[in-house]
């Protein structure tokens, strides 16, 4: 009489993977002391016993050992489950000028974001998903979104730049005798004026800013500043009235 010995396809197995990790070899989850040289079948095919989560299905995956006559094959099972890493969606960036409207981050954000994230400020410290660029800072937002294990947190990063606005000043006035000296018209500009505009006459032609009273006209003299976009342009004005000299009887 002949004895076979059975075939040991070990003990069942489970598996859960993340679909983005690197793929698996499912023999390795086999419980007990399998023998090599079984088959794979299941959901997705596996000819080589391995499991790639970026495509392949979850659910049981059988090995099966054949057996000599009148031995019964042996079978064992691993139960593959996946979780789905969670998607914070694509880099963001925008420049705003620090007198616009606040501005959701989370709109910033390209690709298909999940809405359950949590915002971080440049510092590390947390932060509303409103930026306000009157008194939050330039530099990275970081948005994340909790994984489900064994999937990690994933982040994506809303860049945000600031633009000053130009100050043209305040208006100012003067009035001034037709045989006065020159004038520096920015002197006469109201509040904290930035240096580095462009002046225009009351015509509408360009002006050096020096205002002379014996050759340059009376009216509205213009002082204006370009922005950095976003911010848009400031100007301010400078009324100057030329008074007839008074002459005695």
């Amino acid at each position: 009489m002949n004895v076979v010995d059975e075939p040991d396809a070990g003990n069942n197995g489970s598996l859960t993977l993340c679909a983005s990790d690197m793929p698996t070899d499912l023999f390795a989850q086999l419980n007990g002391s399998p023998d090599g040289g079984g088959s794979w079948s299941g959901p997705s095919s596996s000819p080589d016993g391995s499991f790639d989560p970026a495509f392949m299905l979850p659910g049981t995956y059988t090995y099966t050992l054949d057996a000599p006559d009148p031995c019964p094959d042996a079978s064992s099972n691993v139960l593959v489950d996946i979780s789905i890493p969670p998607d914070p969606g694509a880099d963001g960036s925008l420049t705003l000028c620090t007198t616009s409207d606040a501005v959701d981050l989370f709109t910033l954000l390209t690709g298909t974001p999940e809405a359950s994230g949590t915002w971080t400020a440049p510092g590390g410290e947390p932060h509303a998903n409103l930026f306000n660029p009157a008194q939050d800072p330039a530099g990275a937002y970081t948005y994340t979104v909790t994984g489900e294990a064994p999937c990690p947190s994933a982040s994506a990063v809303v860049t945000m730049g600031l633009s000053q606005p130009p100050d043209a000043g305040l208006d100012g006035s003067i009035t001034l005798c037709p045989d006065a000296d020159a004038v520096d018209l920015f002197s006469l500009i109201g509040g904290s004026p930035d240096e580095g505009g462009n002046w225009t006459a009351p015509g509408g032609a360009p002006h050096s800013g020096l205002m002379d009273p014996s050759s340059d006209p009376e009216g509205t003299y213009a002082y204006a500043l370009s922005g950095v976009p976003p911010c848009g342009h400031d100007a301010s004005v400078v009324i100057v009235e030329v008074s007839e000299p008074v002459t005695a009887a």
